[in-house]
């Protein structure tokens, strides 16, 4: 069963993007919107429905807009599936190339999901 509907936000020239973050996390509480729900701010899109904390999300937006991702998995949420983080991964990837910066290859991207998916699986088994 699927958890509310993408859902896709817009920062407007003078509005808040804290705001619209608390707004779109209203509305998954609701069950209207998924983790897939965006937020689009300053011309950068990301799936801001998949961060736990507003943080968290406005880290990675910072990080895209500084054309830096080299810090950027320490900034996703740890609770992500594999298949959220890869998307999460390639929508960053393709907003950084949307700003003039180097994305993540899909061999970068595929050696990030499988070095998590690791991890998960230590954690796991202590």
């Amino acid at each position: 069963m699927r958890n509310g509907y993408t859902v896709d936000l817009r920062v407007l020239p003078g509005g808040d993007v804290q705001t619209t973050f608390t707004q779109l996390k209203a509305l998954q509480t609701l069950g209207i919107a998924d983790t897939s729900s965006s937020i689009k701010f300053n011309g950068i899109t990301l799936p801001a429905g998949a961060f736990e904390t507003f943080e968290q999300y406005f880290q990675v937006h910072y990080a895209v807009a500084a054309k830096d991702l080299s810090n950027v998995m320490g900034l996703l949420p740890e609770n992500l599936s594999p298949m959220a983080l890869e998307s999460i991964l390639n929508s960053i990837s393709r907003e950084s190339q949307k700003v003039g910066a180097v994305g993540f290859t899909p061999e970068e991207i595929d050696g990030m999901v499988e070095e998590r998916v690791r991890k998960l699986a230590e954690a796991n088994q202590k």
